[in-house]
């Protein structure tokens, strides 16, 4: 309700996007709130296809990627559900700068009309099956602003293992404080890290 809490603990185990950091005040030592700054935000989107019929089983696939040129990137077809009537592919996966601005361009109907159409260059019927879509760009979401983070490939392994390193009792946790930004697997390494650091000390 707007009241400003003060909390005491030992350690602070931060997994707020290391992105969003340098917005936030605080007293890091100079270099590692200087490698903060230069995190970059990825530029991702995904577009969720709900079909009425699972066509894609009766061509033989039961679950993997179909890779294209194409601004969708890939199709993920599901490996749950098989032989249910319907089902959700992710239609889109797109991890650089000029498809997710183009995406970001367009409104949620007009994303899910281009996966529909550039899918349809593999499923030649792909439009007659999809009845529904969802879509999502991470550098717009709010509170957020991108996923995947990671640090510039110059000196990123010295600036990594500073930033990995706790300044004082603070630790940065997350998966852009890996070297798997965006998987699951590197925010919980991340996190057994600090928490090892922590019994170690």
């Amino acid at each position: 309700n707007g009241e400003l809490l003060t909390e005491q603990a030992d350690y602070c185990l931060n997994c707020i996007p290391a992105q969003l950091m340098p917005g936030i005040e605080n007293n890091f030592p100079v270099e590692y709130a200087s490698i903060l700054t230069e995190f970059r935000r990825g530029h991702l989107a995904k577009i969720g296809l709900q079909a009425r019929e699972r066509f894609w089983e009766k061509e033989g696939i039961y679950a993997g990627i179909s890779w294209t040129a194409q601004d969708i990137i890939q199709i993920w077809y599901p490996g749950h559900g098989v032989f249910k009537q319907k089902g959700i592919l992710l239609g889109a996966y797109t991890y650089g700068p000029e498809q997710a601005y183009k995406l970001a361009a367009l409104n949620n109907q007009q994303r899910v009309e281009l996966a529909v159409e550039q899918g349809s260059q593999i499923h030649p019927d792909y439009g007659n099956y999809i009845e529904n879509g969802v879509s999502v760009c991470w550098h717009r979401m709010n509170h957020m602003l991108g996923c995947a983070a990671g640090l510039p490939a110059e000196d990123r392994d010295h600036k990594f293992r500073i930033i990995q390193a706790p300044a004082g009792h603070h630790y940065m946790i997350g998966d852009q404080i890996s070297y798997h930004a965006g998987w699951q697997e590197g925010a919980v390494r991340s996190a057994w890290f600090a928490l090892e650091d922590i019994q170690r000390r």
